[in-house]
């Protein structure tokens, strides 16, 4: 087998066919997410270079994997040999894959009203048509791996950029700013319908046998859109373009109309509070957090740990591309980080070392030692506190050897000190609680959390009743450890943002 045929062989690599919002499914959905938080975050207000060059980095990757694409569905194989077979039906002219096409004059083109007209056929347009994709993949997952995930790379970044070039526009959002777009959207569906014709008369001289419907809107194909296709059947083709033009043009003032709510919403938090803290960035970090937090409890397995991860990450990230320059907000952060550290070992692998999971946790509790500590000024309270925390570790110590005798363990031994510290962080937070709040009340939710993985646990060092409240709480159709977990840490994260210098 020649090189190449390798190559093309690997490119045919399968797997089983994804199932709607299963995991594969999910992961991608959480990747969007993720990365379109980060971009907003930190690039919301980026140098016009900086933004070509983020346009031009997504273009050369849905660039290369098109071309993946096209090769992947023009190879057959005779006996494992590769052949030619080019598929008409994956020309790429679809209207989701516009963005091969609108992104270069976005990365090259002079500022001005026409590049802007381009970046908001991307915000109105091929937005809508990736999150259709994204939300319900339909028939676009197959048995092989990478055109799965060209599939979800390729939609999810007109999911990205279309809520990133909004943001990053967000003072010309409007209907001027929407219909200097439309035109543009019109000179596509004017183009596809003349390839559309064009082709197919080249077919039928060429003896080629072959479906070709770009946009699915050719008047020689029907559609298998849903909704397109039986009203194609119904009303003349003229009627079915107008039609068809109608959506497009209504989908888009949809995607505004949400744009200008959101932006309503926004400002609506932001005089009810009265604060400059309530920013654009922490409305979607919160709002994030809390659909991951609902999208937890609908999930099992595998998807389930995915999403429970990625919101603990998702806090961490945000603490740290918000980190003010004061010791109490870096210790913070550093709290986050290993938090995300111990549930690599907790959370995201299936059998990971629960030991090192725990230590990784004590490290968390001491850096917000530091913390409540440093924020608690009164020499008198630092002596009660230091007090107290070598009483509460030295009794929590001799209690665990005590009840558990020969049961007790390393692990055991180390999650009760953990626990012990987290207790007293929570008594001094509370202590120092007008400065900080959301930091004392996260403290909180993480130790209910805490609790309930205790009785989790349970059954390692003693038998739990089935009629106990302990074991009913850990048979709950509700995952309640992490409806505690998920605002502990959005809670926290927050908190690094409105500390204060010492």
């Amino acid at each position: 087998m020649s090189l190449f045929e390798k190559i093309v062989h690997f490119l045919d690599a399968q797997m089983a066919t994804p199932t709607l919002y299963g995991t594969f499914h999910l992961i991608s959905l959480v990747a969007v997410v993720l990365v379109t938080a980060f971009l907003i975050l930190k690039f919301r207000n980026a140098s016009d270079k900086t933004f070509r060059i983020i346009v031009y980095i997504f273009w050369v990757l849905i660039f290369w994997l098109e071309i993946y694409k096209q090769i992947n569905f023009s190879f057959n194989y005779n006996d494992g040999a590769p052949y030619w077979d080019y598929q008409w039906y994956a020309f790429p002219f679809q209207f989701c894959s516009l963005p091969l096409y609108v992104l270069p004059f976005i990365v090259f083109m002079k500022e001005g009203r026409l590049r802007d007209a381009f970046i908001s056929f991307m915000c109105y347009f091929c937005f809508l048509g990736g999150l259709v994709v994204m939300a319900y993949p339909g028939d676009v997952f197959i048995g092989t791996i990478g055109i799965n995930i060209q599939t979800m790379l390729h939609h999810g970044s007109q999911v990205i950029l279309g809520i990133y070039f909004a943001v990053y526009k967000r003072k010309k959002i409007g209907i001027k700013f929407w219909a200097s777009g439309l035109p543009i959207a019109l000179v596509f569906i004017a183009v596809a319908i003349a390839i559309n014709i064009g082709v197919h008369q080249w077919m039928l001289s060429a003896g080629i046998d072959e479906c070709f419907n770009m946009f699915y809107i050719s008047p020689y194909y029907n559609s298998h859109l849903p909704v397109f296709s039986t009203v194609q059947s119904l009303v003349p083709y003229p009627v079915y373009i107008l039609l068809y033009i109608f959506a497009v043009v209504l989908g888009g003032l949809l995607v505004l109309a949400i744009q200008k709510g959101i932006a309503a919403l926004y400002r609506k938090v932001k005089s009810v509070f009265h604060t400059n803290k309530i920013t654009a960035p922490v409305i979607l970090f919160f709002a994030i957090e809390v659909v991951l937090a609902v999208l937890i409890q609908l999930s099992s397995g595998d998807a389930e740990r995915m999403l429970c991860f990625s919101s603990v990450a998702l806090a961490a990230l945000f603490a740290i591309f918000t980190v003010k320059k004061n010791a109490c907000s870096i210790l913070t952060v550093l709290g986050l980080i290993f938090t995300v550290a111990a549930d690599v070992f907790l959370v995201l692998l299936t059998d990971g070392d629960k030991l090192l999971a725990m230590y990784l946790f004590s490290l968390v509790q001491i850096f917000y030692f530091l913390r409540v500590f440093m924020e608690n000024n009164s020499k008198r309270t630092r002596v009660c506190h230091l007090v107290l925390r070598v009483l509460l570790l030295s009794l929590s110590f001799a209690l665990v050897v005590f009840v558990l005798g020969e049961k007790a363990d390393l692990l055991s031994i180390v999650s009760v000190l953990y626990f012990a510290n987290l207790v007293v962080n929570i008594i001094f937070s509370f202590a120092n609680f007008k400065r900080a709040k959301k930091f004392a009340i996260g403290l909180l939710l993480f130790a209910f959390c805490d609790i309930l993985v205790g009785f989790s646990m349970l059954d390692l060092y003693i038998t739990v009743s089935e009629s106990s409240l302990i074991y009913r709480l850990n048979h709950t159709a509700v995952n309640l450890i992490w409806a505690f977990y998920v605002p502990a840490q959005t809670l926290i994260s927050l908190s690094a943002r409105s500390t204060k210098k010492q």
